[in-house]
Parts: C-alpha cells; structure tokens; sequence
C-alpha cells in the first residue's frame, strides 16, 4: 500500500470515527473521542509532506471530514446546552424544595 492510499484509508477512518461518534450522541450514548486529537494531528503532518498532486487528489475525503466534524461541534454543543438546561431546572426544584421545607405551617 503506497502512502498515499494509506493516508486515504486513514483519512476515511477517523471520518467513520466521526460518523460513529455523532451517531452515538444522537443516541445519548458517550462517543470516545480520547485518541482523536493525536491521529488528527498525525494525519496532517503527513498529508503536508505529500506531493501537491497528491495532496489535491485528497481534498475532497478531507473536506467531507471537515464537514463531518462540524455536525459532531453541533451534536456536542447541542448535548451542552440540554446538559446546561437539565441543570438549571434541577437546581430550580431544589431551591422549591428548600423553600417549602423550610416554611413552618
């Protein structure tokens, strides 16, 4: 396998991790994304030391993978904001229930 059909085949793996990882939180499943950040990062150092034709022939995978990621921002900022919302209405019960607890008959 030539490094180019390697760095391919890297390319559409960490974009099935990504698919994977929505998927999960659509399910209110955790999604492990621990070693996502390091096969990134290897993934471009390689990808800029390739030819520029070679580079151009990716571009396309590279872009569905970007925009693969920008679902998971979406998937993870709405799953924060009903984290934050779940929060807020419980800290609003708890202060009732302290209130009515406390007030004397």
């Amino acid at each position: 396998m030539s490094n180019f059909e390697r760095l391919g085949a890297e390319l559409q793996s960490i974009t099935n991790q990504i698919v994977h990882a929505r998927n999960a939180l659509g399910k209110g499943e955790v999604a492990d994304l621990s070693a996502f950040e390091g096969r990134v990062s290897r993934l471009c150092d390689e990808l800029r030391q390739l030819p520029a034709q070679e580079s151009k022939d990716l571009k396309s995978a590279l872009l569905a993978m970007i925009e693969e990621l920008n679902g998971l921002e979406g998937a993870l900022k709405d799953g924060l904001d009903q984290v934050k919302l779940q929060i807020g209405e419980a800290t609003e019960r708890q202060r009732a229930l302290q209130a009515y607890g406390q007030r004397k008959p």
